[in-house]
C-alpha cells in the first residue's frame, strides 16, 4: 500500500512539474523564468529516476523472471534435447554415453545405437570403435527381423570403410540377414546389398 501511494504521489509531482514547466513557457522569456524551469526540469529528472528504480525496473526484471520459468515449464528437457545439447558443444563422448544410457533404457529401439555407430565414425573418426558398437547391439538382444537387417547393412557398410576394406566381413553379414529371414523383404533388400557389394568389391579389385 505505502509502495503503491509513493509511486501515485510522484507521478502527481511530476505531473504538477509538467503544467509550471508549460506555464513558465508562456511567459515572457527572462533569467528568473529560465532558472525556475532548470530547477523544474531536474526536480522532475529525480523523480522520474526514482520512480524507474523502484517501480518500472522491478516490475521489468518480474516479467522477465515468468517468462524464463514459464519458458522453461512449456520446454522440458527431453532425451533429443540432451543429446543436442551434447552436440552443439562439441562433446561427442558425453553425447555417446547419454545414447548408450538411451539403449539400455529401450533396448529395442534401433536408434540410438546407429546414432552411436555414426557418432564413433564420422566425428570421433573411429571406425573401429562404430563397429564393435553394432557388433555389440547385435549381439547382446534379439531384434526384430526389421531392425537386425538395418543395423547388419550399416555394419557391412562400416567394413568398407576400415583400412583395408573388409569385404569378406561384409558379404557375411549382409548373408546372414539373407539366411535368417528367407522370402522376407529383408531378404530381398539383402540380395540386392550382396550384388552392390559385389560390384564394390570387383571395382577394387581392379584399381589394385
Amino acid at each position: 500500500m505505502e509502495h503503491r501511494i509513493f509511486r501515485w504521489g510522484s507521478l502527481l509531482v511530476m505531473g504538477a512539474l509538467l503544467v509550471h514547466v508549460l506555464v513558465e513557457r508562456a511567459r515572457p522569456d527572462d533569467e528568473q523564468n529560465g532558472l525556475s524551469m532548470m530547477l523544474s526540469f531536474i526536480v522532475m529528472g529525480v523523480v522520474g529516476a526514482v520512480l524507474f528504480a523502484t517501480w518500472l525496473l522491478p516490475t521489468i526484471g518480474d516479467k522477465m523472471s515468468e517468462a524464463l520459468v514459464s519458458s522453461g515449464e512449456k520446454m522440458p528437457q527431453t532425451p533429443g534435447s540432451r543429446v543436442a545439447r551434447y552436440l552443439v558443444e562439441g562433446d561427442y563422448e558425453g553425447a555417446i554415453a547419454e545414447l548408450q544410457r538411451q539403449s539400455l533404457a529401450a533396448p529395442l529401439n534401433p536408434k540410438p545405437v546407429l546414432e552411436i555407430s555414426r557418432l564413433h565414425h564420422e566425428k570421433l573418426e573411429d571406425t573401429g570403435s562404430a563397429v564393435q558398437s553394432l557388433r555389440t547391439a547385435l549381439v547382446s538382444r534379439e531384434w526384430p527381423p526389421a531392425d537386425e537387417a538395418t543395423l547388419r547393412f550399416r555394419l557391412a557398410d562400416l567394413m568398407l570403410m576400415l583400412t583395408p576394406p573388409a569385404f569378406s566381413t561384409a558379404e557375411a553379414e549382409v548373408k546372414t540377414v539373407l539366411d535368417k529371414f528367407p522370402g522376407t523383404t529383408q531378404a530381398g533388400d539383402a540380395e540386392s546389398k550382396l550384388r552392390e557389394l559385389r560390384e564394390k568389391k570387383f571395382l577394387a579389385s581392379r584399381l589394385d
